[in-house]
């Protein structure tokens, strides 16, 4: 093993067992805020449980290697495309919070957008690879279609974050394989343009957009949590307020966990 690898490895190992850390802390003293006597590892044993199915992922991808996921991009992008339509069928796709994201299988949801992050940018290289010459516009526009069908699956749900990583990767890919941009710039445009659209007319975006400009304005409502998160920030400082002493854990921020 290269020392990059295991430097790599150390640098995972240490962010996950920080992250088991808070959850063990803001996860048990919600659960003792609500009066939960029972299992006060349960969210903790699960998370954990999560990052071994996570290792065995990671170590069957190392012995894939990453030139056969490229190989493979082509079909398993067109798989989770279809997996993305199946988020708009009634009783298929799981909605929270407004957005249509999660599909549940076997009693454990995920998020295809996920994957899509991944195979997008896969996919865009294993087609550059196959050019025989300098892209024209032609061939350009011909590959921007076919991406942009998972694309548009996944601003529709709506999932503006995970869109707007995709189109960042693009953008950086057509910098590294110099793709000219007069020929970006207009399809870039467009999906800016469509992004900003969606997001303004939907109400869980639109909601976000105003109660951060101005949470003061609705403090016992959508302002609650924003206001509480600045109260957490501004308390513990640049380095916390040390481990196990955060105040705003016990039920005073909404979904501790996350935040």
């Amino acid at each position: 093993m290269s020392f990059r690898s295991l430097w790599l490895i150390v640098v995972t190992s240490l962010l996950f067992s920080f992250g088991l850390l808070m959850i063990f802390n803001t996860t048990s003293a919600e659960l003792i805020d609500r009066g939960i006597t029972g299992n006060m590892h349960g969210v903790f044993q699960k998370q954990f449980l999560y990052g071994g199915v996570g290792v065995l992922l990671g170590s069957l991808a190392y012995r894939v290697g990453y030139l056969r996921l490229i190989r493979w991009s082509g079909p398993l992008l067109l798989l989770m495309t279809v997996v993305l339509v199946l988020l708009f069928i009634p009783g298929i796709g799981q909605t929270i919070n407004g957005a249509r994201r999660w599909i549940v299988v076997f009693g454990l949801s995920f998020q295809p957008s996920e994957s899509v992050k991944l195979l997008i940018p896969a996919y865009y290289v294993h087609w550059y690879l196959s050019q025989e010459k300098e892209v024209d516009f032609l061939s350009f526009v011909k590959i921007i279609a076919l991406v942009s069908v998972p694309i548009a699956l996944i601003l529709f749900e709506p999932d503006n974050g995970t869109t707007a990583i995709i189109v960042s990767t693009l953008i950086v890919l057509f910098f590294l394989t110099r793709i000219r941009w007069s020929y970006w710039a207009l399809p870039l445009l467009v999906f800016v343009g469509l992004g900003g659209l969606v997001a303004y007319n939907t109400p869980y975006v639109h909601n976000r957009i105003s109660v951060y400009l101005h949470p003061e304005l609705d403090l016992k409502g959508k302002g609650h949590q924003p206001h509480q998160a600045k109260i957490a920030a501004g308390s513990g400082q640049l380095f916390g307020r040390g481990l196990g002493e955060s105040l705003q854990k016990l039920n005073y921020l909404p979904e501790a966990r996350n935040d």
